[in-house]
């Protein structure tokens, strides 16, 4: 019956594997423990998933983190003025219950709930049946739009069961509302995935095993849309870096009971590994820079639109030469990001080549390459392939000597220019691939929908006219402080139209940047990953200890394919 988060799932099966791995090999390999140890420890600062549950005083948060973890000790309180934010450690999942906003308390409350917001992953906004008050949609869109969290979002409406009716009538009545409160603030509440939930049913449901209270709560599809948001907003990853290290791990104990060839052969492998690894990093922190550049660019276009409202109307001509603006700076961000994957690529394969070169990757291309090695064995063709694919033949020949090339090119040493014409192969094609997803078929202006939204700052704000002329005109001070109050609105819901745009397209960048990363990185990562699982399989080390470990390391190759399936 009881429907889990998928990533606390997972991240509870690496854990069994971790505690199993330490149990086993704490005592004749202590030293390569501990430094796993370590690594885990500085991994888990980055690994864990981080929810944070914010809204309105007494919306039901605590009964929803409760409900999600089924844990019925978390504290539910209807005391304001005890409330502070909680954080919850649930597996390798933290979960940050915030003191109510605008409670009318205390000021603090804000200031604690703002920075969980800013450590989290996942912003889940919670309300009650009653929807929003005035207060609240003023937070909400701050949050949103200025804030600009729109993408991390997830609106949750609490407490169904106080509402009488049909469930989905209902809901649909709900929508409808929540629609023409965000229009009216400038908003569009299909930019955030909505749920109607009772928490508080479910918890009671899943206590008393009374299935029928479990599905009128709908708390199952809050459970599915996190799954997807997690999924989609690529979070799945945060897995990947302990497996790995845990894998690396079992990989380095069984060369251990391995050949010196084994040994060597492991190094060369994690020396790849990292050298992939340390590119990708930095070229995620190019990425953010990237993003937040074209973010303040966008809106600082955008800008230029809002001065003009309260001096003329807005017409479809200015909407329209903002459009413009905001196409070419993407596009001109798009050419930069290009020009930086396409250098470090370059050099990436470059440092790949001088891993491959070194003398102890030429020792264990000689061994797997001998008499001693079967010709069929896995990891022995799959590092051969690796070298051709990255063209590291030509430094190996210069480092290698005869006996090298002998084994290389058993017909003789190519020439040079052949040799520079297969390594530039994979580079040239890796450009093209870069080119396919920031080329000509990335628009996303377009794809994101963001030109709509732009279109339509005119029908919102035309009408309001310079308050210089309506103070002129209308002589009555009410009317005339109306007018420009009706400009202050005006200013906000263009802000929040340009700001939801600069929200898409750097939704729509990072979308397509993980694609690439996936191929330039994630996928070089994955052929070094294949050689030592491939290793590893054909290890002849029959003991107790070396079957247990290769055990352990299919599970973990279980929990990745499980979560990117």
């Amino acid at each position: 019956m009881e429907n889990q988060l998928l990533f606390y799932t997972l991240s509870q099966k690496e854990a069994d594997v971790e505690n199993r791995l330490k149990e086993l090999a704490a005592v004749r390999f202590a030293d390569i423990i501990k430094e796993t140890e370590e690594k885990l420890d500085e991994a888990k600062k980055e690994s864990r998933l981080k929810l944070a549950f914010v809204g309105q005083h007494n919306a039901g948060k605590s009964t929803i983190i409760s409900a999600l973890t089924n844990d019925n000790s978390i504290r539910i309180s209807s005391n304001v003025e005890t409330d502070s934010t909680s954080a919850y450690e649930w597996g390798d999942v933290i979960l940050y219950d915030t003191p109510g906003l605008f409670a009318g308390v205390k000021t603090s409350h804000d200031e604690e709930a703002y920075r969980a917001i800013e450590e989290s992953d996942i912003i889940v906004f919670c309300i009650t049946s009653s929807l929003f008050d005035d207060l609240l949609i003023e937070d909400f869109v701050n949050l949103a739009y200025n804030r600009a969290y729109k993408n991390k979002i997830i609106l949750a409406v609490n407490k169904m069961s106080q509402e009488d009716g049909d469930f989905e009538a209902l809901t649909e009545n709900y929508r409808k509302t929540l629609r023409k409160t965000f229009e009216g603030q400038g908003g569009d509440m299909d930019d955030f995935p909505t749920v109607f939930i009772d928490a508080k049913d479910y918890r009671e449901g899943i206590s008393e095993a009374d299935e029928e209270l479990v599905s009128l709560s709908n708390f199952e599809s809050f459970i599915e849309l996190l799954n997807e948001r997690i999924s989609a907003g690529g979070l799945m990853p945060k897995l990947v870096t302990r497996c790995n290290i845990l894998t690396d791990a079992i990989a380095l104990i069984l060369s251990k009971c391995g050949s010196e060839t084994d040994r060597s052969f492991f190094t060369v492998l994690s020396r790849l590994e990292r050298t992939i690894r340390g590119y990708k990093r930095d070229m995620r922190y190019m990425m953010l820079n990237k993003e937040s550049a074209l973010r303040a660019k966008i809106m600082e276009i955008g800008n230029d639109l809002t001065m003009l409202i309260g001096a003329r109307e807005i017409n479809d001509d200015d909407t329209e030469a903002v459009n413009i603006k905001i196409k070419k700076a993407t596009e001109d961000a798009i050419d930069d990001i290009e020009k930086e994957l396409s250098e470090v690529n370059k050099d990436l394969i470059e440092e790949m080549g001088d891993v491959l070169s070194t003398d102890m990757a030429i020792y264990v291309f000689e061994d797997i390459n001998s008499e001693k090695y079967v010709s069929d064995s896995l990891s022995a063709v799959g590092f051969n392939d690796f070298i051709k694919k990255y063209g590291a033949y030509e430094k190996m020949v210069k480092n290698g000597g005869e006996a090298f090339s002998r084994i290389a090119f058993p017909g003789g040493v190519p020439d040079s220019n052949e040799l520079a014409l297969k390594s530039g192969a994979t580079l040239s094609q890796a450009v093209i691939q870069m080119g396919y997803y920031f080329g000509k078929s990335f628009k996303p202006v377009e794809l994101a929908g963001s030109a709509g939204k732009i279109a339509k700052i005119g029908k919102v704000v035309g009408p309001v006219m310079a308050a210089v002329d309506v103070a002129l005109v209308i002589a009555d001070k009410a009317i005339e402080e109306g007018k420009i109050r009706e400009i202050r609105e005006a200013k906000k819901r263009c802000f929040n139209a340009v700001s939801s745009v600069a929200s898409d397209i750097i939704k729509e960048l990072e979308k397509q940047y993980f694609l690439m990363e996936s191929e330039v990185f994630d996928s070089k990562i994955g052929e070094v990953s294949e050689i030592k699982s491939n290793m590893i399989k054909e290890s002849e080390n029959t003991e107790d200890i070396s079957q247990k470990l290769k055990e352990m390391d299919a599970l973990l190759k279980g929990i990745l394919t499980e979560a990117f399936v």
